[in-house]
């Protein structure tokens, strides 16, 4: 007897929202409502074995697993998370996360991200200034040149004339739409 599969372009994700044990079950439409099937079987399909043993072998990596319904699913979702890499990559560009090796750096980026942060959480701009943090930027990326309080200064001038203009299109779009 083999379960269903269901075919998809990005992986489900099989964490909880909340709790433990097998709370991110999903019903299993062909059996009603008498039981759950974890959402673990979207990436793992039921095989038997050598002497009608049933495995769970991997959609990513094809490792055979147990597979027997009085070992649970916790071990099938271990895998997944931590021993199959295949399907951490296959989440990780799913999310739209790119590996390292794809990674390019970009000062002009970097320098607004660092305006955006003085502004969300009330940094100084001389905040290039503070040595620790200067190591610390060092230490993530040494091609980062930190800039000086008065460019930061303008920096964020510059992000604040940006939202301000989408702010103001915003409420001509809304007075635009009450008249």
């Amino acid at each position: 007897m083999s379960a269903s599969h269901s075919e998809s372009s990005q992986p489900t994700s099989i964490y909880s929202s909340g709790g433990s044990g097998d709370s991110e079950d999903v019903t299993n439409q062909s059996r009603g409502n008498k039981r759950k099937q974890s959402v673990v079987w979207e990436h793992l399909t039921k095989v038997r074995g050598v002497n009608n043993v049933m495995h769970a072998k991997c959609n990513y990596c094809e490792k055979l697993l147990s597979g027997n319904a009085a070992y649970g699913t916790t071990h099938l979702k271990k895998h997944l998370n931590n021993a199959c890499s295949k399907f951490k990559l296959e989440r990780r560009s799913a999310l739209g996360v790119s590996p390292r090796s794809e990674f390019k750096f970009d000062q002009v980026k970097s320098r607004k991200d660092l305006a955006i942060a003085c502004i969300k959480h009330k940094y100084p701009f001389n905040i290039g200034n503070h040595e620790y943090f200067e190591i610390f930027l060092n230490g993530l990326n040494p091609n980062f040149k930190l800039p000086c309080r008065n460019t930061i200064r303008g920096d964020v001038s510059q992000v604040y004339e940006e939202e301000k203009v989408k702010v103001y299109k915003l409420l001509n779009v809304l007075r635009a739409n009450c008249l």
